[in-house]
């Protein structure tokens, strides 16, 4: 019992070792099970890249606590390709993941998991990354829960958010050009300012929503909850509000023309 336990031991020592030769160290990751010694590996600078690639995924503290960790691999792109979405995903988690890793998965991996990810774990960083150069465009986020969430600057032009959730996000100055959000919850969002020209909102909950400066030419809104909205100054210009719910909207200094679809506002008590 006690020899199996000692050479146990030896092998983590040697897994620890960052004079343990590359070649040994690779010997052990392929023979050695024993998760401390997995860990041992992924905190060893001297283990070859592609095996702390391969740790990372289950062991993303240690392989963060790897001191070979430094600014220039962080910041060489073909690196952090080779590692998985899925290890990605993970390393994400951890509370001291570089801005590295945060700004490399937002920039390559626009992707609900990855977004709800950062978002979670580096609100801050996520924050800023959204306001100075945030770019969705044309992502796919249907049924995504971003209640709450900051896009503020951001841009969604085009992406698609049909049926997600965003009651309450802030979408102030947002770029949501050609966006669909049919059946999706905007309920008490902030959109002040934001660019909605083209977008898709048919049969969007926009229930008590502020659209106050909001461009929505030609935009979709059939059938669309407007209840209490606020569009003091929206432009709805060749915008279609077919059978839209306007009941308590503010609709002050609202700018239309006569391609503007409101079929039902004269039956309002606005």
């Amino acid at each position: 019992m006690n020899q199996p336990s000692r050479k146990s031991e030896n092998i983590l020592i040697e897994a620890s070792d960052n004079k343990t030769s590359i070649e040994r160290l690779e010997e052990i990751y392929q023979n050695y099970q024993p998760k401390k010694i997995k860990r041992a590996l992924a905190r060893n600078p001297n283990t070859p890249l592609h095996i702390l690639i391969s740790l990372s995924e289950h062991f993303p503290a240690p392989f963060l606590e790897n001191p070979i960790l430094d600014s220039s691999l962080l910041s060489d792109n073909n690196f952090l390709l080779q590692i998985p979405k899925t290890a990605l995903i993970n390393i994400l988690k951890v509370a001291e993941s570089p801005p590295e890793f945060v700004l490399f998965a937002l920039n390559n991996y626009p992707e609900t998991d990855i977004l709800t990810t950062v978002i979670t774990h580096h609100n801050s960083l996520w924050n800023e990354w959204i306001k100075n150069n945030g770019n969705l465009s044309g992502a796919d986020f249907t049924g995504a829960d971003f209640t709450g969430v900051s896009f503020i600057h951001g841009n969604l032009s085009g992406a698609s958010l049909n049926k997600s959730k965003l009651n309450g996000a802030y979408l102030i100055q947002a770029k949501l050009n050609g966006a669909s959000l049919t059946d999706a919850d905007l309920s008490s969002a902030y959109l002040i300012d934001a660019s909605l020209i083209n977008a898709k909102l048919i049969n969007t909950n926009l229930k008590n929503i502020n659209l106050m400066g909001a461009d929505l030419r030609n935009a979709d809104l059939r059938n669309a909850d407007l209840r209490n909205a606020n569009l003091e100054n929206a432009n709805l210009r060749d915008a279609n509000l077919t059978n839209a719910n306007l009941k308590g909207a503010n609709l002050q200094g609202v700018k239309i023309n006569d391609n503007t679809k409101i079929d039902n506002i004269a039956k309002l008590k606005l």
